[in-house]
């Protein structure tokens, strides 16, 4: 199982591995802190609950989550849709000592409520269908 510190500091060595063609970023609307829905998922864990990474943390060169590292290799839109572009990714994946390379299909979601003279809207990512919240939450490698 993997520390907090150990996993930003793949997400460092994602980011050292060499740049990436434009091409291949992460979409800027799909990065930062993300949790599994409910929102209070994004609440900041006490240091002593911090046995495994609780959430999805994307960079313009991939993602860290749960015992696991991805690189971008490849970004590629596929098609607008009326809430969103939907985007293929394909990815180079470590974690627990194995490698793996895979495909997957991320999406934004946005859902809106009026209540009284308020206009509420959040986003949530679809990944393969997995829904996360996204969280006001930071993320910065440390060393």
């Amino acid at each position: 199982m993997r520390s907090v510190r150990q996993t930003f500091g793949a997400i460092v060595a994602i980011g050292l591995s060499g740049p990436l063609d434009a091409a291949e970023r992460m979409p800027a609307e799909l990065q930062g802190v993300w949790a599994r829905k409910p929102p209070a998922a994004c609440d900041v864990p006490a240091p002593d609950d911090m046995a495994e990474l609780p959430f999805l943390i994307v960079t313009p060169e991939g993602f860290a989550a749960h015992e696991m590292q991805c690189e971008a290799m490849q970004v590629r839109a596929e098609s607008p849709a009326p809430t969103g572009t939907t985007w293929a990714l394909t990815f180079s994946c470590s974690g627990e000592g194995d490698h793996w390379t895979k495909t997957e299909h991320w999406s934004i979601q946005r859902n809106a409520t009026t209540i009284r003279s308020w206009q509420l809207t959040g986003r949530h990512l679809l990944k393969d269908g997995e829904a996360f919240t996204q969280c006001t939450l930071e993320a910065a490698p440390t060393r």
